[in-house]
């Protein structure tokens, strides 16, 4: 009788099957009283069972015994070696794409990844050596090490510019670039997973105003890399894992975004610099002096002899000199906008401290 019983869950794989709107027969496991996750009919492969061919297109919903679910999710080797899908589109109901979810899909040549999709797992499109055109959503969060290794669009040359592979808006991989420093674009969204995982002898790293996240191990074992320049004034998300294997590792945070990284997950674990704060000059023309902004206050230079009144915005006096030195440094008592006075004439200046 146990054997019975045991047999009886071994054949059970899936809890129904649902036809896909390109007419695929496909199966699903419950896992919520709404939701559901693609998976293949025997757990880890299609086996016996007719696996799909052409174009396939995942549902959002399917239907259920009079109950609609929502398709949240594909499991990993959901589709592995299904040789004869050309074409797929996963909708953006679906969160997570699962490890090798379509891994050896020989005969795929595009996969459109939709808006809402989160995660992309580990290998879940290498070894897809047609696929050449890939579409994905802005709202990924983590792209796995590999996804798209041994793909025809990895492949293409064409797809790297200066040793980075992009794609929409995501860096999937950079190449042993030797000892040269790497500059990501701006528009980058996210460091895939790993990313860095070859750059065994890169020393610096600049990353873009744009970045929102850097994935898994993304400069794992970079052994020399000493510097990371970031350009984002609000923290990416990082894991605790990013710099795993980096010995030592300075990161420089924008002018005024010190305290933003210090209470940041992960990145209070790291060593943060403040930036300099870039000087922005003013020119006092009537008098021929400059003023410049420096972190804690202004500068003015040519202005020997003078005197110089600082107001705030409210006209109340916060700084004062009878009589300048040539160049002649001024504190000011926090970022805001202030009249600057040389002599009479006066110049507005906006001091980012």
């Amino acid at each position: 009788m146990i054997a019975v019983l045991v047999a009886a869950m071994v054949a059970r794989a899936v809890d129904f099957s649902a036809t896909a709107p390109t007419g695929q027969t496909l199966y699903f496991d419950i896992t919520s009283s709404t939701t559901v996750t693609l998976v293949a009919p025997n757990g880890s492969s299609w086996g016996s069972y007719d696996a799909p061919a052409g174009r396939l297109v995942i549902p959002q919903t399917v239907e259920h015994e009079g109950t609609t679910y929502t398709v949240t999710a594909i499991a990993d080797n959901a589709m592995r070696l299904c040789a004869d899908v050309t074409a797929v589109t996963v909708p953006g109901t679906v969160k997570t794409i699962g490890f090798t979810a379509f891994f050896r899909c020989t005969a795929l040549t595009s996969a459109t990844i939709g808006e809402g999709v989160e995660a992309l797992g580990r290998m879940a499109f290498a070894a897809c050596p047609a696929l050449d055109t890939i579409v994905l959503p802005t709202t990924l969060r983590q792209i796995g090490v590999s996804a798209f290794n041994g793909s025809a669009w990895a492949g293409d040359t064409n797809n790297w510019t200066n040793g980075v592979l992009y794609l929409d808006g995501y860096v999937i991989e950079v190449g042993n670039l030797t000892d040269t420093a790497v500059t990501i674009a701006e528009g980058t969204i996210g460091l895939g997973n790993g990313a860095f995982n070859y750059c065994h002898n890169m020393p610096k790293v600049y990353l873009p105003s744009s970045l929102l996240f850097i994935g898994n191990l993304a400069f794992n074992d970079c052994e020399v890399l000493d510097t990371v320049v970031m350009r984002a004034t609000v923290p990416p998300t990082l894991t605790d894992d990013a710099f795993s294997g980096v010995p030592s590792v300075t990161i420089v945070v924008p002018c005024g975004s010190l305290q933003a990284y210090a209470s940041a997950a992960h990145w209070s674990d790291l060593d943060i610099v403040e930036d300099t704060c870039s000087q922005s000059v003013v020119t006092v023309t009537e008098t021929g002096a400059s003023v410049s902004l420096v972190a804690g206050g202004i500068v003015v230079d040519g202005a020997e002899g003078a005197v110089i009144t600082v107001y705030d915005t409210m006209g109340r006096m916060v700084g004062m000199v009878h009589k300048a030195s040539d160049v002649q440094r001024i504190m000011l008592p926090g970022k805001g906008i202030y009249v600057i006075s040389v002599d009479g004439a006066t110049r507005k200046v906006a001091a980012y401290l």
